[in-house]
């Protein structure tokens, strides 16, 4: 074979193989435009569908507006049910009681009035002193005087003790006032504990201990206003639990980055079917006191400062509430 023929071989081979590999990239270029075309009809698919997934989001979106809406509106009117609730029973029973003392300070006028004639008369002898004695006996007859004095005093107590209801139920609503706005600052704890005791001390019986038990800690940012009223909401609370007197133990001290402050008392404790109901709005365990609005109002206030309340209760062995609030916590 000549040296010709040897180098068109070699050129037939090298041709061959150049269509082969033409032949391959034709092939793959063909698999890459078919999966250019399928990558842009996924392409497409996903733009539309994170279309309608900004609409779906921008539609929660507006539900959730809503939802909130009805809830605002739901919780005011279960606010304004409660507030009615409480105000016209505890109305009902001042309504009942004045009535009651009223009738009592008639018969009584009635007596007063009979006993000045019968001073007067008692210048006069004969048939018209009689006559008084008579009258008057009449009248008292069946009238137990210091009993009677006894239920005007058991009325009046009560009836003081339904006003304090009221006044108590429409300060605790002040904290619902669009018009409050919480004013966070950094401040001394143990002196906004110390200001709600002073406040709650008037209405203390002498029949309850304070004991204080503080262990130094750092001022934090609280709003100092709501922290006093939701202070003096639990020291209250601990004092209604113990109306025939007690200790009432205030404890204040500090783990890591939290304060905490504890609220304690010896009075009977709270039932255990109780204890997950206690911060529920209008839900009370006196109801012959309660609004059913202080505990909630702590657990709120205490939820805006970022911390946590929980009831430590043990039947017949008094209560403990304990606050933890964080020392630098941002407000929620």
């Amino acid at each position: 074979m000549s040296e010709l023929t040897l180098i068109q071989e070699q050129l037939q081979e090298l041709l061959e193989q150049k269509r082969a590999l033409e032949k391959a990239l034709q092939e793959k270029q063909d698999q890459i435009d078919s999966l250019s075309q399928k990558n842009s009809a996924h392409i497409e698919k996903l733009q539309t569908k994170d279309g309608e997934l900004r609409a779906c989001r921008e539609r929660v979106g507006e539900l959730n507006e809503r939802l909130d809406s009805s809830q605002k509106i739901l919780a005011m009117g279960n606010l304004a049910t409660g507030i009615s609730g409480r105000m016209d029973s505890s109305i009902a029973f001042l309504r009942g009681n004045i009535s009651s003392i009223q009738h009592h300070f008639l018969a009584l006028d009635q007596v007063l009035k009979k006993q000045s004639a019968f001073i007067d008369i008692n210048k006069v002898k004969g048939r018209l002193l009689r006559s008084y004695v008579g009258q008057l006996q009449a009248i008292t007859q069946g009238l137990n005087i210091p009993s009677l004095l006894r239920d005007i005093d058991m009325r009046i107590e009560e009836s003081a003790d339904a006003m304090a209801v009221v006044s108590k139920t429409l300060a605790d609503l002040n904290y619902f006032s669009p018009s409050r706005r919480g004013y966070f600052v950094k401040d001394d704890v143990q002196r906004s504990l110390e200001q709600a005791l002073t406040m709650a001390q008037r209405d203390l019986p002498d029949t309850v201990e304070i004991r204080r038990e503080y262990t130094e800690v750092p001022n934090i940012v609280c709003d100092t206003e709501r922290l006093q009223q939701a202070l003096y909401n639990l020291i209250q609370n601990a004092a209604e639990a113990m109306p025939r007197g007690g200790v009432l133990t205030l404890r204040l001290g500090n783990q890591n980055s939290m304060v905490w402050i504890d609220v304690a008392d010896t009075g009977p404790g709270v039932a255990e079917h109780n204890r997950e109901k206690i911060f529920n709005l209008f839900f009370s365990s006196k109801p012959t006191r309660g609004a059913g609005v202080g505990l909630y109002l702590v657990k709120q206030v205490v939820d805006e400062h970022g911390g946590s309340v929980r009831l430590e209760s043990t039947d017949g062995q008094g209560c403990n509430f304990r606050i933890l609030l964080p020392i630098d916590g941002s407000p929620r």
